[in-house]
């Protein structure tokens, strides 16, 4: 018994070489037809799927490579922030330093007035004398070199005489002043004898033996 293919376009007899697809009879040419085509629309409809999953894949890589470029960005702005108020901070410093410079309006025969073993004042009272009026503030006076040595430290060190002394004038009044170490060049050049005008913040004074005024921050002002 024969009976025809369910394909409008085929309608061809077969025997037994046959088969069913959604309850109808098919030639086994047509059967096979009609599975490869149900296999490319099942792959077609499986396609867009993957293809949405790559997609959001790389979205996410992009989005997580974004944020990571977003952090690093942030934190070298935000240390290049930091190292810049750092610097503003150090340059303001450095300005309320030049600001508090005080330079004193006496000369030395005021000083001298005060602290040479002669004066009226005692001890005690040349020593608050000192802290306030002194202590800390800077003169800018000119002096004749007795000297230029270093410490033990490598210190520079400039010894200045500010008055004339008799042969048995033993009462000191010289200075003794730390220099700063951009003076070398300044120093190297004075020779004992030299008048020069120099300047410098007072530090203390001492009356052991003869009285001696000690400065710092000393600088040649020729």
């Amino acid at each position: 018994m024969t009976e025809k293919c369910s394909n409008p376009k085929c309608k061809k007899e077969f025997g037994r070489n046959w088969g069913y697809n959604k309850g109808k009879k098919y030639c086994r040419s047509c059967l096979l037809q009609l599975r490869k085509k149900e296999e490319n629309e099942r792959l077609k409809d499986q396609t867009p799927q993957a293809h949405v999953k790559k997609n959001s894949f790389q979205k996410f890589m992009t989005l997580a490579l974004f944020i990571i470029i977003i952090f690093f960005v942030g934190r070298n702005l935000m240390s290049d922030s930091s190292n810049d108020s750092d610097s503003i901070k150090k340059s303001s410093e450095k300005v309320v330093v030049e600001k508090t410079i005080e330079f004193i309006d006496s000369n030395y025969d005021d000083l001298w007035s005060v602290f040479s073993p002669s004066s009226k004042y005692t001890d005690l009272q040349k020593e608050k004398i000192f802290n306030e009026e002194y202590k800390g503030k800077y003169v800018e006076w000119t002096g004749t070199v007795k000297d230029v040595d270093t410490s033990i430290l490598d210190s520079l060190i400039l010894y200045v005489a500010q008055r004339d002394k008799g042969l048995y004038d033993f009462d000191g009044g010289d200075l003794v002043i730390y220099m700063n170490k951009d003076q070398y060049d300044n120093l190297i050049e004075v020779s004992k004898g030299d008048t020069i005008i120099y300047s410098g913040k007072f530090t203390s004074f001492g009356e052991i033996v003869y009285v001696t005024f000690y400065l710092s921050d000393g600088r040649i002002n020729n």
